[in-house]
Order: structure tokens, then C-alpha cells, then sequence
């Protein structure tokens, strides 16, 4: 078990379940457990669909799915199929193909009436339907690419679906992979990190003088104008949904055990790779302290997977450990019980289920709690469930689908797939609801749709339509779903009668907090020319949520246009809320020296000493050059404890220039030879900053060789997966043979991080699943851990993972045996890399000389952690 442990990688690249080679793979109906008050049906399942992947409904209650055919011994890997229930019954009995077949799997698929939108790298296509026969015929129906350049067209780190926005706007989302795009207007956008695909654009700056890293989501026109990076330093965040307030609710897949859900803040950074330009993985900076036993989570964490601890990061939200999200939905109406709404629900592929959510506003921020099973296999099932996606009907039913496989990146496991349908259990017969998108009538009545892209297509068209405000507030002052109320509230002041914006305005005053704050953003999307008059109103609202709406867009205003509404913002941190802070870190993007010294020097006690927690928290975020200098010396003034002073010291961390790096270099070093910091906590704390942040390894041309060994001992001869999981385990053998392990695996506080963590690995996979890894390491491998390398000049020889790559420095950081990292001069003395495909480190348990009875009892004891 030794070196890298390949795990099974799923759509969202973590581990899924392993799945008997037989013909009844699927679930049954009864293998489900959902709320007593729901019902689960299936729809559709193989051999009308296969593999599906991506979903979403038309006007017509008829379900689009993307599909992987990888196992049909067809040509083409995907192909769009359409699903239509023409008889009530709440199944497909209907399916036909949309017609282009595609050489990979698209990602997402987007259904705007006649407007089909493809998410399949490297291009974002969207297809008009001319005549509305929901079948692609180039001679009658047109096809543009709106957008290309993303990377990964075989990779699930790429592009995913859109969604539309309550504002009339697409949102999309790409993983970590990279793209280096060019929109219709001419804005060039660069992503890059050292997991990426275009590694020569780290460092490359995009066309609005910002450098973005690794995964992102965009917001932009339908017509690809008016674009702007949302979010960004994602890992590969599958879907995402944008509320009728306008809030953006999106998950992330990790690296052992950090999958999150998240309220993605505007402008956030998710820190998964450096901040300064992408170019070092999370590993390479973790510190000893960072990693911590989270009793919320019942999970050893680390801290440094989503950079918690450096300012400019966003709080990761809420964690459940090892897993792999992909698709969400958010529930607005009241279709499946009043209980419903509000709950937001991803697809989890390894703990096999769907997770519910119930986000709350809580100060500033929403607080996305904690996840439940909303819909889950029973214990006994001995059936495989991959669920991929999740959309709402036209009457607010949900389908899910199920791609029944265990691994998407070598064509392995199976072909079959399923999707299905939740609704009440009082529900008769499946009525599809009428949707009339050319009339008046028609789209008022879609507007409040539960399925997010048929009331887009309301939104984009009731703006331009003559005479509809009396019939908009008629909805707003009738509706008793203030979810409703916010779409009318983001169409008023975008209708051509002036009295919607006015409407609109009068709304800033509202008693409603959620109403006020929808509000302040419909007039700053459709109203930019009175902006600033808007963020000074606002900034004197008693929330907290609107302040820091305020703040986010105060991002790209001079100081001298908004010193007083951040003199204001800043005067009402209270030190509890890390969104609200790094809100402020926006507001004061460009200007931090002004902010600070013209600001928030005035605000903070001259005398160090006196300084509190919240003055320390503004100027270790705000990090302008005062503001460092002040910090290093309230630190030697008031002599933090331990806990106080790691935090600090990160923010000198950060290294974004030649000339910080020595100031920092400068200021790090006074603390390490002051007095009150010899302890011995004190000085890891600080040669770790030294030595993993601040000075970063120096490229070496290679002079020693590493390598793994080539035989470990006398071979063994073992049985199957199914026959091994069979046995009965043994903890106290299993954690006496698991020492093998710990020479390449951390297990608890024991053992070297070369290969994954394997304290909670084995906890959400089923025991066959962790056989089956252990004997064939081989197999299958977990992006993260896909990149062996193999590094050489004519004398020596580096073998390991790569961790991170420089084309502008020359040099790639790789981790070999041991878990020494090193980082190696590629351009010198004739030294070649070469990256080995489908291949491990980890050799497999017969060749560890390990027996059927070893391997059980390892498992065993992994599953009892």
C-alpha cells in the first residue's frame, strides 16, 4: 500500500463505488431512503439512455440529458438524447437523439426555448433550434461556437453547464485545468495554476489587468458582452446556481477530505492554489499546525487545503470530508412541501447520495449549515448509485440521474444508467403544466416556474416587452414566495417604462432585509450610471449583508470617489465575520497604502499595545506596506500566544513581488530572533513560513537520483476483490500490517504524506471498493495524484508526483521518495521530463508480499478509523 494510493475517480475526480460486472446494476426503487412525505420513480433507464451525465427541462416538460457512451461500441464518446412521459405516468416513454454526436463527454447542457447551450470543451456552442423540432439539422438550424479556448476537452476539470441568472445574464463554471478564452467582444481571459493544461500562462494577466488562478465561474451576457470573473482558485466545481436574490450557491471536490459546499461571494478567491500566480499546489505550503481534528466534522482537516489561514482566501463554508459533488439545485418553491424551499441539494458521487442543505443569512455571509441525506441507498443495497445531476419539472418534481459507474477516465465499469424522478406522495398522475412563452400572460406565469432556465427565458423577455409593469406589480404585491418577488424585483428597473425603476429604488427602504439587498443589486446591474449614488445610500443600511454588497462594488472605485462609504464599512468590522473582512480586502483592491493610512489609521489607538483583535485583523488583511510594519510591531509589542501569533504571520506569507519578499523576508526574521518568540512552537511556526512561503525553494540542477525500488519482496498470488471482501477483518492485524502504508501514506498523526491521506479514505467507500484499490493500484488513479514523473538527466533520476510547474522559472517541484519535495532546473544540463500515463508509484499488495487475510484486516482497520 506503499506510495501513491490510486483511488477510483468518479465525474468530479474522487472515488466512487465499485460495481459487479453484471447485468442488474441498478437500483431498485426501495433501495432509496427520502423523506416519507416523497416518492422516487424511475423515468428512464438504459437502453434508452446510457450513462448520463448532464441535464436539464424544456418548455415542454421534456428532459435533455447528455450522455457517456463509452461502453456502447459506438465511435462517438456522447450524444445529447431527448425524454418526453406523453402519457402521464411520470416515466419516459419517448426518446429520440438531438443529432451532433460529440468526441467526448459534454459537461452541461442549458435549454433556453429553442436555445440549446453545450458545455463541451474547448468550446461553449450554443444551438438555435429554428423550427423547433428538438433535432439538430444543419440545413435548417444554426450552430456557434460563443466561446473557445477552455481547456480539457477529455477532462472533467473543465467546462460545466450554464445557468441563467434572475438578472437575464449566463453563469458558468470550469475546473482547475485552465483556459486561456476570447469572448465576443474581445476580452481575453487567462486561468492557470500548476494543475493546469496551459501552465506557460501562469503569471499571464487577462484583458481587465487581473491575474486569475485555477478554477473559476463568469457571468456574462447572453451574447458574451458584459462579462466578469465571479469567483475564482476553485478546484472543480461541477454546478452552481444563482438564487433569485442573486446569490451564487456552488460545490467543490478535493483532495482528501475537503469536498465543501459553498456561498460563493462575489470576487471570491477559494485559495486551492498559491494566491500570488497558481504555481504551487496546497501541499507544498501546508504547515504542521494547519492540520487539525475537526470535532463539527468528525474529520482530520487540513486548514491549508483551501489556504484558511491567508488573507485573500474566502472561508470554504461548509466541509463533510472525502467526496465528490457535482450536480445542484436550488429549491424556490413550495411544489415538494413548504419545507422545501430554500434547500439547496447536490449530487454526492462517493458517499452515493444526494446532500441537502438550508443556507441562512448570518450577518454578512450565508451560512450554508450543515448537510443531510435528502435522498440515500439504504445499508443493505448492494447496488452501485453515481448520481451526476439534478434539475426541477416544470411542476417541481425533481430528476436525478444516475450514472452507475465507478470510473470515467479509462472507460472502465458500466454502461448502464438511470435517471429518476421525486415527487409528493399525494401526486395522482404526472399533469406536465402548460408553459406559453410568446404571450404576456404566458411568461408572467413562467416568471414563477420552479425551473430555473424556463423563468430565464421569462426574465429575457419580459424586459422587452411594452406594458407589462402594472401586471409585475401585481405579481410582487400578491406572491407569498419572496422568491418570486425578487425576480420581479430584478426585471423592474430593466422594463422601458421608467416607473420600474423607480419601483425598484423605493425597495431600498423596504422592511425586508433580503428585499433591500436584491434590490441595491438589480440597480447597480441595470442602473450603472448612478452607482456610486446608490453604494453611499446603502452603506448606512443597519445590514450587514448590504455592506458588504457595498463594499464588493466599491472594488474598481478611486478613494477619493469612495473613502467615505469605506470609512463607514470599516468602522463597523466587529472582528466575527471573515466574509465581511475580505470584502473590505475588495473594496480596498489597488489602494490598500491609501486605504490604510488615510483610513484606518485613524481609526486604530497609536499605542500598539492597545490595539485589539479587530485592528489586527484589518491591517493583516489590508497588507499595504504600513500596515505590515505596524503589524510586525504590535506583535513584538504585545507578545501574542501561539494560536494568535500562526495567525498573524501568515499574512507576511504572501510574496506577490521581488520587493515584498524582502520585506517580508526583513520583518519575519526580526520575529524569529526576538526574545519572547524562542520557544520552540514559535520557531517551527516561523521556519515553516520561512522556508515553505516566504523563501521558496531554489531551483537545483539534479545531482542525486530517487527512486522507488523494484521489488519489494517475495511476490504474492492473491484472489479477486469480491472473494477478498468476503473474508472476515481483523483491526489489530490490519493496523499492524497498515505500517507498510505509512512509509508513503499519512494514517492518523503517522506516516509520510507522498501519497493520500488515508485516515478517513476508506471510511465512504465499501469494502470491495477499498480491495479492489489495494490489490490493483494500477487501475484506476485520482486526479491530484495523476501526474507521475519521471525527471532525468544522462547521470540521474527523479521518480514521484509532479506538485507544481514553471515554464517562466525554468523548474518543476516534484514530490519523490520519502515525501521530500523537490524543485529542479529543467532547462539545465539536458534534463528531461517525462510524465508517465495511467501509471502509480503504489506497487500492489502482491507485490508487498502481502496474503488475502492482510489485505482484508487492513481494510478492516481503515474503515475503523
Amino acid at each position: 500500500m506503499n506510495f501513491i494510493l490510486k483511488v477510483f475517480t468518479v465525474l468530479a475526480c474522487t472515488a466512487g463505488t465499485l460495481i459487479s460486472e453484471n447485468k442488474d446494476v441498478l437500483p431498485s426503487i426501495d433501495s432509496f431512503q427520502i423523506d416519507n412525505k416523497l416518492k422516487i420513480e424511475k423515468f428512464a433507464e438504459s437502453p434508452m439512455i446510457y450513462s448520463p451525465v448532464a441535464m436539464d427541462t424544456d418548455s415542454l416538460g421534456r428532459v435533455w440529458v447528455t450522455e457517456d457512451l463509452h461502453l456502447t461500441g459506438q465511435k462517438e464518446r456522447g450524444r445529447i438524447t431527448v425524454l418526453e412521459d406523453t402519457d402521464g405516468d411520470g416515466k419516459a416513454d419517448k426518446a429520440h437523439e438531438f443529432g451532433p454526436r460529440f468526441r467526448s463527454i459534454p459537461m452541461g447542457i442549458a435549454i433556453f426555448d429553442n436555445v440549446i447551450v453545450v458545455s463541451m470543451a474547448p468550446d461553449l456552442i450554443v444551438y438555435t433550434d429554428v423550427n423547433r423540432d428538438a433535432k439538430f439539422d444543419e440545413k435548417v438550424d444554426t450552430k456557434k461556437v460563443l466561446i473557445n479556448g477552455f481547456h480539457g476537452s477529455s477532462h472533467d476539470h473543465s467546462l460545466h453547464a450554464v445557468v441563467g441568472a434572475p438578472n437575464g445574464q449566463w453563469y458558468f463554471n470550469h475546473g482547475n485545468i485552465g483556459a486561456d478564452i476570447k469572448l465576443p467582444d474581445g476580452k481575453e481571459y487567462h486561468f492557470s495554476s500548476y494543475y493546469s493544461q496551459n501552465r506557460n500562462s501562469v503569471g499571464k494577466k487577462s484583458s481587465d489587468g487581473r491575474l486569475y488562478v485555477g478554477g473559476f465561474g463568469m457571468s456574462m451576457n447572453p451574447d458574451g458582452t458584459n462579462s466578469e470573473v465571479i469567483y475564482q482558485n476553485t478546484r472543480n466545481t461541477h454546478d452552481m446556481f444563482v438564487t433569485s436574490f442573486g446569490d451564487v450557491l456552488h460545490s467543490d471536490n478535493d483532495d482528501p477530505a475537503h469536498s465543501r459546499a459553498s456561498w460563493a461571494m462575489k470576487y471570491s478567491n477559494f485559495g486551492y492554489a498559491s494566491l500570488e500566480n497558481g504555481s504551487r499546489s496546497w501541499e507544498e505550503a501546508a504547515k504542521s499546525w494547519e492540520e487539525k481534528e475537526f470535532k463539527s466534522y468528525g474529520r482530520r482537516l487540513n486548514q491549508a487545503h483551501w489556504r484558511e489561514n491567508y488573507p485573500g482566501t474566502t472561508p470554504p463554508g461548509s466541509m463533510w470530508g472525502a467526496g465528490a459533488p457535482t450536480g445542484n439545485l436550488f429549491i424556490e418553491g413550495d411544489e415538494l412541501g413548504k419545507e422545501l424551499r430554500g434547500t439547496y441539494i447536490i449530487c454526492e458521487t462517493v458517499n452515493q447520495a444526494l446532500f441537502s442543505f438550508k443556507p441562512k443569512l448570518s450577518g454578512a455571509h450565508w451560512d450554508m449549515g450543515s448537510n443531510e441525506h435528502f435522498v440515500s441507498l439504504k445499508k443493505d443495497s448492494k447496488n452501485g448509485f453515481l448520481p451526476t445531476d439534478i434539475i426541477t419539472g416544470l411542476d417541481g418534481s425533481l430528476y436525478f440521474s444516475d450514472w452507475n459507474s465507478f470510473n470515467n477516465r479509462r472507460g472502465k465499469g458500466n454502461k448502464e444508467g438511470a435517471i429518476y424522478r421525486i415527487s409528493h406522495k399525494s401526486e395522482k398522475t404526472h399533469k406536465i403544466p402548460s408553459v406559453d412563452l410568446k404571450s404576456k400572460k404566458g411568461l408572467l406565469e413562467a416568471l414563477k416556474s420552479p425551473a430555473v432556465n424556463i423563468r430565464w427565458v421569462a426574465v429575457d423577455r419580459l424586459k422587452n416587452m411594452e406594458g407589462v409593469f402594472d401586471d409585475l406589480k401585481e405579481l410582487y404585491s400578491t406572491s407569498n414566495n419572496p422568491y418570486i418577488q425578487a425576480r420581479v424585483i430584478w426585471l423592474m428597473p430593466q422594463l422601458k417604462e421608467s416607473r420600474g425603476l423607480k419601483f425598484t429604488e423605493a425597495l431600498l427602504e423596504d422592511k425586508n432585509e433580503l428585499f433591500r439587498l436584491t434590490a441595491l443589486r438589480s440597480l447597480l446591474f441595470a442602473n450603472p450610471a448612478k452607482k456610486l449614488s446608490y453604494l453611499n445610500q446603502m452603506v448606512k443600511d443597519s445590514s450587514k449583508a448590504i455592506k458588504l454588497e457595498v463594499a464588493l462594488n466599491l472594488r474598481d472605485v478611486n478613494l477619493s470617489q469612495s473613502s467615505t462609504a469605506l470609512e463607514e464599512i470599516i468602522k463597523h468590522y466587529e472582528g466575527n465575520d471573515r466574509w465581511y473582512l475580505e470584502a473590505i480586502g475588495t473594496a480596498a483592491e489597488g489602494k490598500e497604502e491609501e486605504v490604510y493610512t488615510t483610513i484606518m489609521q485613524k481609526q486604530f489607538p497609536e499605542d500598539f499595545s492597545q490595539w485589539t483583535a479587530v485592528h489586527k485583523d484589518l491591517a493583516w488583511r489590508i497588507r499595504s506596506k504600513s500596515a505590515l510594519n505596524d503589524l510586525a510591531e504590535v506583535i513584538k509589542i504585545q507578545k501574542p500566544g501561539i494560536n494568535e501569533f500562526r495567525k498573524l504571520i501568515m499574512t507576511f506569507s504572501l510574496v506577490y513581488n521581488a520587493t515584498e519578499q524582502q520585506e517580508n523576508l526583513a520583518r519575519v526574521k526580526e520575529l524569529q530572533s526576538h526574545p519572547a518568540f524562542k520557544g520552540d512552537e514559535y520557531q517551527l511556526t516561523i521556519s515553516e513560513v520561512l522556508e515553505k512561503d516566504i523563501i521558496d525553494k531554489r531551483a537545483i540542477i539534479l545531482d542525486a537520483s530517487y527512486r522507488f525500488p523494484e521489488k519489494y519482496g517475495n511476490e504474492t498470488k492473491l484472489s479477486s476483490a469480491k472473494e477478498i471482501a468476503a473474508l472476515t477483518g481483523n483491526i489489530e492485524n490490519g493496523r499492524t500490517k497498515a505500517a507498510i502504508c505509512t512509509t508513503c501514506h499519512k494514517i492518523g498523526e503517522y506516516g509520510i504524506p507522498f501519497g493520500p491521506n488515508l485516515t478517513n479514505w476508506a471510511q465512504t467507500r465499501n469494502v470491495e471498493t477499498v480491495v479492489h484499490n489495494i490489490i490493483n493500484p494500477a487501475a484506476e488513479l485520482a486526479h491530484g495524484f495523476d501526474k507521475a514523473v519521471v525527471i532525468a538527466n544522462k547521470k540521474f533520476r527523479v521518480e514521484g508526483i509532479e506538485l507544481g510547474y514553471s515554464y517562466h522559472a525554468g523548474a518543476v517541484k516534484v514530490k519523490t521518495v520519502g515525501g521530500q519535495i523537490l524543485k529542479i532546473a529543467f532547462r539545465k544540463s539536458g534534463t528531461k521530463i517525462q510524465y508517465l500515463k495511467n501509471h502509480s508509484w503504489m506497487p500492489s499488495a502482491a507485490k508487498l508480499g502481502l496474503n488475502d487475510q492482510d489485505v482484508r484486516d487492513i481494510v478492516e482497520y481503515l474503515k475503523s478509523l
